[in-house]
C-alpha cells in the first residue's frame, strides 16, 4: 500500500531571513496496515536556479515516520532561511509495510510520491520614524527631570519580524535611557512631563514581533517611547556654572533570533542636562495716576518691564502667569524661551477697575519641572489730589526722562585698552528739575565705569548723582576697560530722588562687550608706511607664478579673514579669480597661531604685457575682525537679514561679499560667547572689522635680466611706491614680522641692446615632459630636463611644482653664462 500526500505545499507567508517559519505536511494511510514512511529532499532550486542540497539545508523535519491504518499524520517541517529568495524543494515521500522485507522496501522507494514545497524569504524591511530628524534629540533638560519621544517602527515586509530593541551607552548615559511599550501621555507638543517617574522600572530593551504587512493594506507599525532621565545633581545659587552634561547613546535595532544576528537599524539619542536659573527682580511696582473727572477707571493701564535672564547653562522654556486670574495684572507675552545668557523682557499691564491698591504674584515656572521663581506685584490708582506738589498736572509719566540709547554695546575690546561711548539723557518735563542717581550694578560692573567732571579734573566712578534742568540734556559718558577674556555684562540703574522719588520706579540701560580680541599680521612682506606690498619675480605670459607668506593672530581673541583681489581698488573692480587665486580665501585662526598663504597669478592674454620696471599687478584686501563677532553676526542675520543693506553703502566694497558661511577651521575655536542676541549686533560687526592691504607687484623676466631702462622708466619705478601708498592712505595696517624683503630697484649694469634677443636669456629643453606612472612594485620612471642659460652672466634658478608625488633634483642652483 502507498500512502497519500498532496502533490504541491506552500508556506502561508513570506519567511524573515534567520527566522524560522513552520508548515505541517499531511501524510494519509489509506490502507488498513501500519506503514513506515520515509522523507528525504530529492532537489533543491533557489530563484529558478538549481543548487545543491547539500549546502542548503534549510529544512528541519522528522525523515521518518509510521502512520497507523486509515490514519493522518502531520509531519512539522521547519524553514531557516539563510538569505532573501525563492526556494523550491522537491521532496521524496515512500511507504511500505512495516514488516516488509529488504526487496519490497527497494520497490517501494522506487515508487515514491512526490511533493513540491515552495517558500519565500525576505531580508528583514523596517522603516524608523523619529520625527523631523535621524536623531531622537531630548534638547535641554533640568536636573531631575523627565521627557519621552516616540519611536515609531514600520514593518514592510510581507513576513512577520521578531525584532530587539537595545540601548547601547556608555555607563553614565545607559542608566539615563529607557524604554516604556506602554503609551506616555505628553504634557505638550515637546512631550515634557511633569509628572514624578523616576521609581517606575523601565527596561533598557524590548522584545516585540512585528506582523507581516500586505499589499494593499497599510504596514504594520509598533511605537516605543524612549525615556531619557536626567540625573539629580545638587548645586547652591552661588555655585559656579560649567558647560551642560551630554548624553549620548544609541538604539540598535536586531533580529531577535537565537543565534548570532547583526544590527539592522541605529538611531542615535542625544541629551542635555544642566540647570536653570533665572534672574528676575524680587518685586515690582506699578503706579498710576488718575485725573479726577475720570470715573471709568478700566479704560486706563500702566505698563512696567520685567527683565528675565536665563543665568544657567541650558535653554528653557518659561511661562509667566499671575497667581490670581482675576487679578488687575496680566503678562504679554506668557510663554517664551531664552538661550543661555539671554536675557529677555516681559510687560507687567495694571488694569485696575477703581481707585486701588493691590498686591499680586508673578509665577515664573521653568518648563517641565521647575524651578518656580515668584515675583512680588505691587499696583497703585492714586486720584488727582493725592499727587505730589511739585508733580505736573496732568503729566501721567513718571518720571519724563528720555534717553538716546535703549542699550549700549562695546563690542571688543584689547585687554589694557578703554572704549567710550556717550549716553545722552533728557529731562522733557517743562517745569520740573529731575534729582537722579545713576549706578552701574551686575556681574561685571567692574569693567564699566562713569566719567564725571568736577572743575578741571575727570574721575572715574560707578555711582553719580546730578541734576538736569527743564527740557537740558545732559552727556553720560560711559567707559569699557575690560581685564579678563570673556564676555561682559552690568546695566545701568537711574534711579529718582527728592520728592518726586517713587520706590521700585527705575531705568535700566543694559551695558555688554567682551574683552580681548584678534590681531591679525603679515610676515615675510613688505611693510610699506600704511599697507604691505609683495613682490612676484619674472613675469612672463603663460607662465604661472607663486609666492607664499604668512598671516599670524597676535592677539587673544580667534579671528576670521577673508581674502578679495581687485584689479583696481579705487574703481573696486573686483580681479578674474582664474587670473588671481588666494589660497585659502577665508578662514579662521585660533589666538598665536598662522596661516600660510599662497597667492597664484595666471595671466590672461591680455596681461601678459610687462614691459615696465614695475606693475601693480592686483590688489589683495583681507577683512578681519574677531570670530565671536562674526558669529554674533551670523546668529542676527538669520533673525533680520533686511537690516544688512541699510548698513552698508551702496558703493561699498563689502556689498556682495557673504561671511554668514563656514570659514575653515571655525570648528576648531571653542571660545563661547553668551552675550544676548541685540539689535545692533550687524552695526557692531562691520564696525569692528577691519582691512588690511597687500599690493601684489610683478617684475618681467625682462627687467631681470638687466634692461637699460628709459628715463621715463625710472620715474615711473621712483614713483611707484608713493602711489601705492597713497591709495592705501587711509587703511587701517598693522605691524610687520619677519623679512622685509628686498627693495625694488632696477639693474642697469648690463646693457642689452635687441630686445629680442632678451627673450632668449634662458631657455627649457624641452618644455613638455612625460612620465608614466610605476606599478606598485615597480621602479619610478625618470626624466630629464635642461635649463640653458643664454646670456653673458651667471643666473640662479629655483623650481617650484604643485604634484607631491614629484622629486626633483636639484631644486635650485646656478648656471654659469653661455
Amino acid at each position: 500500500g502507498h500512502i497519500k500526500v498532496p502533490e504541491e505545499l506552500k508556506f502561508p507567508n513570506a519567511c524573515c531571513v534567520g527566522i524560522a517559519s513552520q508548515t505541517v505536511l499531511g501524510i494519509f494511510n489509506p490502507t488498513e496496515r501500519w506503514l513506515q514512511v520515509s522523507i528525504g529532499v530529492l532537489s533543491v532550486s533557489v530563484n529558478g536556479e538549481k543548487m545543491d542540497p547539500v549546502k542548503y539545508q534549510c529544512l528541519v523535519f522528522k525523515n521518518k515516520t509510521i502512520v497507523g491504518p486509515y490514519s493522518t499524520n502531520d509531519l512539522q517541517i521547519l524553514f531557516l532561511p539563510c538569505h532573501s529568495g525563492i526556494f523550491q524543494y522537491i521532496l521524496n515521500v515512500s511507504s511500505w509495510p512495516v514488516s516488509a522485507d529488504a526487496e519490497t522496501i527497494v520497490q517501494a522507494e522506487a515508487l515514491a510520491s512526490r511533493v513540491v514545497l515552495t517558500a519565500v524569504a525576505e531580508n528583514p524591511d523596517l522603516e524608523v520614524e523619529t520625527g523631523k530628524r535621524d536623531t531622537l534629540d531630548f534638547g535641554d533638560l533640568t536636573s531631575g527631570s523627565w521627557k519621552a519621544l516616540p519611536l515609531k517602527l514600520i514593518n514592510k515586509t510581507h513576513a512577520f519580524v521578531p525584532i530587539r530593541l537595545i540601548i547601547n551607552a556608555n555607563a553614565v548615559a545607559w542608566r539615563c535611557f529607557t524604554f516604556s511599550k506602554e503609551p506616555v501621555n505628553p504634557s505638550n507638543d515637546q512631550s515634557l512631563q511633569i509628572d514624578e517617574v523616576s521609581q517606575i522600572a523601565a527596561p533598557s530593551v524590548v522584545n516585540h514581533v512585528i506582523h507581516a504587512s500586505y499589499d494593499g493594506q497599510d504596514p504594520e507599525a509598533l511605537t516605543v517611547w524612549v525615556l531619557f532621565h536626567a540625573p539629580k545633581k545638587q548645586s547652591s545659587c552661588s555655585d559656579s556654572l560649567g558647560p551642560a552634561d551630554e548624553f549620548l547613546a544609541r538604539v540598535d535595532v536586531e533580529v531577535d533570533s537565537p543565534g548570532p544576528s547583526s544590527v539592522i537599524k541605529s538611531i542615535p539619542l542625544r541629551a542635555r542636562a544642566g540647570t536653570a536659573r533665572i534672574h528676575a527682580p524680587k518685586d515690582l511696582q506699578v503706579y498710576m495716576y488718575l485725573q479726577n473727572n475720570i470715573s471709568v477707571y478700566c479704560c486706563f493701564l500702566a505698563k512696567q518691564q520685567l527683565p528675565l535672564k536665563n543665568a544657567g547653562n541650558i535653554g528653557v522654556y518659561l511661562k509667566v502667569k499671575t497667581s490670581n486670574q482675576d487679578s488687575c495684572f496680566a503678562v504679554e507675552p506668557g510663554d517664551l524661551f531664552l538661550l543661555p545668557g539671554e536675557e529677555r523682557e516681559v510687560t507687567v499691564l495694571f488694569i485696575p477697575k477703581k481707585v486701588m491698591t493691590t498686591e499680586s504674584a508673578l509665577k515664573i515656572l521653568v518648563l517641565p519641572s521647575g524651578p518656580q521663581y515668584e515675583v512680588v506685584v505691587k499696583g497703585e490708582v492714586e486720584p488727582e489730589d493725592n499727587r505730589p506738589v511739585s508733580a505736573a498736572a496732568g503729566c501721567l509719566d513718571i518720571p519724563s526722562i528720555l534717553s538716546n540709547k535703549q542699550f549700549i554695546a562695546w563690542g571688543g575690546v584689547t585687554l589694557g585698552a578703554s572704549v567710550q561711548q556717550k549716553l545722552t539723557l533728557r529731562n522733557d518735563s517743562p517745569s520740573v528739575t529731575q534729582h537722579l542717581r545713576l549706578l552701574i550694578r551686575g556681574q561685571d560692573q567692574d569693567c564699566f565705569q562713569m566719567q564725571s567732571i568736577f572743575g578741571s579734573e575727570e574721575r572715574l566712578t560707578s555711582s553719580w548723582e546730578l541734576k538736569i534742568r527743564p527740557k537740558e540734556d545732559t552727556n553720560i559718558y560711559l567707559m569699557f576697560a575690560p581685564t579678563r577674556v570673556t564676555c561682559c555684562f552690568a546695566k545701568l540703574e537711574i534711579k529718582q530722588l527728592g520728592i518726586r522719588s517713587r520706590p521700585g520706579i527705575k531705568f535700566t540701560i543694559p551695558l555688554s562687550g567682551y574683552g580681548g580680541t584678534s590681531n591679525v599680521t603679515l610676515e615675510n612682506v613688505k611693510n610699506l608706511s600704511d599697507s604691505y606690498m609683495l613682490t612676484l619675480d619674472g613675469l612672463l605670459p603663460a607662465r604661472l607664478r607663486e609666492a607664499s607668506f604668512c598671516i599670524r593672530n597676535t592677539g587673544s581673541r580667534a579671528a576670521y579673514v577673508k581674502a578679495l583681489c581687485f584689479t583696481n581698488l579705487r574703481t573696486k573692480k573686483v580681479m578674474d579669480p582664474q587670473v588671481m587665486m588666494v589660497s585659502p580665501e577665508k578662514f579662521v585662526l585660533r589666538e598665536g597661531t598662522n596661516e600660510v598663504i599662497t597667492i597664484t597669478w595666471n595671466p590672461m592674454e591680455k596681461e601678459k604685457n610687462f614691459h615696465k620696471t614695475k606693475t601693480l599687478v592686483s590688489t589683495v584686501c583681507f577683512f578681519c575682525g574677531d570670530e565671536v563677532s562674526r558669529q554674533q553676526y551670523r546668529r542676527a542675520i538669520r533673525y533680520k537679514p533686511e537690516v544688512e543693506k541699510h548698513i552698508i553703502p551702496e558703493h561699498s566694497l563689502l556689498r556682495n561679499m557673504v561671511f554668514d558661511e563656514e570659514f575653515q577651521g571655525e570648528q576648531l575655536v571653542t571660545e563661547v560667547c553668551d552675550i544676548p542676541r541685540g539689535k545692533n549686533d550687524i552695526h557692531l560687526f562691520y564696525a569692528n572689522m577691519r582691512k588690511v592691504i597687500l599690493s601684489v607687484v610683478g617684475y618681467s623676466s625682462l627687467d631681470r635680466d638687466g634692461f637699460q631702462q628709459s628715463p621715463a622708466h625710472h620715474l615711473e619705478s621712483d614713483g611707484f611706491e608713493n602711489s601705492v601708498r597713497h591709495i592705501n592712505a587711509t587703511l587701517d595696517v598693522l605691524p610687520v614680522k619677519g623679512p622685509q624683503g628686498p627693495p625694488l630697484h632696477v639693474k642697469t649694469d648690463d646693457v642689452i641692446q635687441n630686445k629680442s634677443d632678451a627673450q632668449q636669456t634662458w631657455d627649457v629643453k624641452p618644455e613638455y615632459l612625460t612620465l608614466t606612472s610605476p606599478s606598485i612594485s615597480g621602479t619610478a620612471d625618470t626624466g630629464r630636463v635642461q635649463v640653458v642659460n643664454n646670456s653673458s652672466r651667471m643666473l640662479t634658478f629655483e623650481l617650484s611644482w604643485p604634484a607631491h608625488c614629484l622629486t626633483i633634483t636639484p631644486q635650485h642652483g646656478v648656471i654659469e653664462a653661455e
